[in-house]
């Protein structure tokens, strides 16, 4: 994945959730494979959550969208599956995962696949 990056979609807006607002802060490696291009996962990470959802870009070129939800107990999940081409004659499917928690004004999250991931730490404001 060459230049894995940010991109918040909008939500119809509707009755404010308990973790709206914007998050911010660091995104970490924390999975590479090296038979995949994992850069640039390492940089400063903006969050919008607005109506206990948001979405974000992942995957090659950053074509696939991970829809997420943060339930009211802080916990937040979302997933996508995504066609990749391993070679012109082969393709694959893989499964693109948001996964964590906020508690006590943070939220700590993993993104990505079973060959790229990242680990997130922000803070609202």
């Amino acid at each position: 994945m060459t230049g894995v990056g940010i991109s918040v979609l909008g939500f119809p807006a509707l009755a404010a959730g308990p973790y709206d607002g914007v998050w911010r802060g660091q995104q970490q490696t924390v999975r590479k494979n090296s038979h995949a291009v994992c850069e640039s996962l390492d940089h400063a990470v903006t969050l919008r959550i607005v109506d206990s959802r948001f979405s974000r870009r992942w995957g090659p070129g950053l074509r696939d969208t991970i829809h997420a939800e943060v339930k009211p107990d802080g916990t937040l999940f979302g997933s996508t599956s995504a066609t990749a081409d391993l070679d012109k004659a082969r393709r694959t499917t893989r499964e693109y995962v948001i996964s964590g928690r906020i508690s006590n004004g943070v939220l700590e999250a993993e993104i990505g696949s079973s060959l790229c991931g990242a680990r997130w730490t922000l803070k609202r404001g």
